[in-house]
């Protein structure tokens, strides 16, 4: 039996050492996440849009995005620097909003990191960028200056209730988007051995990730 000890879940290499072996994360997991960013880039932005029309269909997970965002937005091609001005209610709301398009934009570049990353090790700085997307989500002191400027001038506090069912919602449309590819022996794709690898590999990820969720 392996002992570990409670409060030194406190460190994030620490955690993630006990995380990541109670599930059975190992760097092949890594490895094909990695592998998979050729596929899941293409499909980022029909998964945004599943993902912010979900969001947008309650307007307790919408109300998230009405405050004041970030002081600058992301476009596509560059950024603005006018200060984004809020809607009254989450029924002004819709998927090319600036608020949902920063939004959208900032999961966008969430997804990307993960599936670019090649270190997969407790001390990897991907851990740390994730700890601190959980910071900033809820509101906690100790957000990286970066993720600071993302949360703009009203803040960001979301509660972990939505948190967690926003990774679930994630997962079953990655799940989805990848298993719905063609097979390699038909259209170029994955055959199904690896499609699974890779949906169980980023359902770990996510995992991990509600996980630092809970620890904030």
């Amino acid at each position: 039996m392996t002992h570990i000890p409670a409060p030194s879940l406190t460190h994030l290499p620490t955690r993630l050492a006990y995380t990541t072996s109670f599930l059975a994360f190992t760097p092949a997991d890594g490895a094909l996440i990695q592998a998979s960013a050729p596929l899941i880039a293409p499909l980022i932005p029909a998964l945004l849009d599943v993902v912010y029309t979900k969001l947008l269909s309650y307007d307790i997970t919408a109300a998230a995005f009405v405050p004041p965002q970030a002081p600058t937005t992301s476009t596509g091609a560059g950024t603005s620097t006018s200060t984004i001005s809020p809607p009254t209610s989450p029924a002004d709301l819709h998927l090319t909003h600036p608020h949902i398009a920063h939004r959208k934009a900032f999961l966008r570049a969430y997804l990307l990191k993960i599936a670019r990353n090649d270190d997969w090790t407790p001390t990897s700085p991907l851990w740390a960028y994730m700890d601190a997307v959980a910071i900033a989500h809820t509101g906690a002191a100790g957000a990286t200056a970066a993720l600071k400027r993302r949360r703009g001038p009203g803040g960001l506090r979301v509660e972990y209730m939505q948190l967690g069912l926003l990774l679930g919602y994630v997962a079953d449309a990655v799940a989805g988007a990848v298993l719905g590819m063609e097979e390699e022996q038909q259209a170029g794709g994955p055959d199904l051995a690896t499609k699974v690898g890779v949906v169980r590999a980023w359902g770990k990820v996510l995992w991990l990730q509600n996980d630092l969720f809970a620890r904030r």
